[in-house]
C-alpha cells in the first residue's frame, strides 16, 4: 500500500536506501512505532511526513555544547553531520518524557550528571524534503530543549517534581516507574 501511495504521489522508493537516504524498512519502522506520519496534501498530490524531534542543547559548565557529528545507519552506512543530538517524540509522550527517554537510552554516561530544565522549550516547525527520505516533504516540529551536565545536586529534580511537571494529569491516571525507561 505504501509503494502504491508513493507511485500516486510521484516519490520514487527506488531512491532510498543509496547515499544518505535511509532504506524502506526505516520509514516502515518510524511509522509503526508512531514516531512519524504520512499525510496527504490535495492542494498539489504529495505526501507529507510530520515527525516531532526533541532537539538537546547539552552544555558543559565550560559553555561547550555537545553535538552529533555522525549517524550509523542500520545498514552500516555512516552519514556525517553536525547538529543538536535529539530523537522523535513517540505515541502518548509529552517532549519532557521524550527528553528523559533520550537521557536514559542514548546519554547513559552522562545521564546522572545531567540536568533538564524543565516546562522550558522552543518550538519551531521547518518543512523541507529530507535527505533520508527523499521525494517526500517533511514538517519538523523541533523542539528545543536545554540540559547541562556538572550542575549541583541541588538542581536536580527528584521523582515527585518530575512526574507533577511531566505529568499533569491525576495519580490515578497514569504511573511510570521513575528508574525504568518507558516501553513504547
Amino acid at each position: 500500500m505504501l509503494k502504491e501511495k508513493f507511485k500516486e504521489h510521484g516519490v520514487d522508493f527506488r531512491a532510498f536506501g543509496h547515499g544518505k537516504a535511509k532504506t524502506l524498512d526505516s520509514l516502515v519502522n518510524e511509522l509503526s512505532r508512531g514516531e512519524c506520519c504520512l499525510m496527504e496534501r490535495r492542494r498539489e498530490p504529495k505526501l507529507v511526513r510530520s515527525v516531532h524531534l526533541l532537539l538537546m542543547r547539552l552544555k558543559e559548565p565550560g559553555g561547550k555544547m555537545l553535538v552529533e557529528v555522525e549517524q550509523k545507519l542500520p545498514d552500516g552506512r555512516i552519514i556525517p553531520m553536525s547538529r543538536l543530538p535529539g530523537q522523535k517524540r513517540r505515541p502518548g509522550e509529552n517532549i519532557w518524557q521524550c527528553a528523559r527517554r533520550f537521557a536514559e537510552t542514548r546519554l547513559t554516561g552522562l545521564e546522572p550528571q545531567m540536568t533538564i530544565r524543565f516546562k522550558v522549550e522552543e518550538v519551531q516547525e521547518e518543512p523541507r524534503e529530507s535527505p533520508g527520505y527523499p521525494g517526500i516533504l517533511t514538517i519538523y516540529n523541533k523542539h528545543y530543549v536545554d540540559a547541562e551536565v556538572g550542575a549541583t545536586q541541588d538542581h536536580v529534580m527528584d521523582e515527585e517534581h518530575f512526574n507533577q511537571v511531566a505529568n499533569p494529569l491525576p495519580p490515578e491516571a497514569l504511573k511510570v516507574p521513575f528508574a525504568s525507561p518507558l516501553l513504547l
